[in-house]
């Protein structure tokens, strides 16, 4: 077995893994979202409350 080290451009989408202009440019999701789909090669609906993990 070999172990394979990706590229940066293969796993993010971009070369320069700390450009802080591509990172601000990403999309945030509304906090008030109760479930959302995350694009994984597989879609997936992720459900959990996080509110439940915080102090009231």
């Amino acid at each position: 077995m070999s172990i394979t080290e990706k590229q940066n451009q293969d796993i993010i989408g971009r070369d320069q893994i700390n450009n802080i202009e591509a990172i601000l440019s990403i999309p945030v999701t509304p906090t008030n979202e109760i479930e959302h789909v995350v694009k994984n090669n597989a879609d997936t609906i992720f459900t959990w409350d996080y509110s439940l993990t915080r102090p009231p």
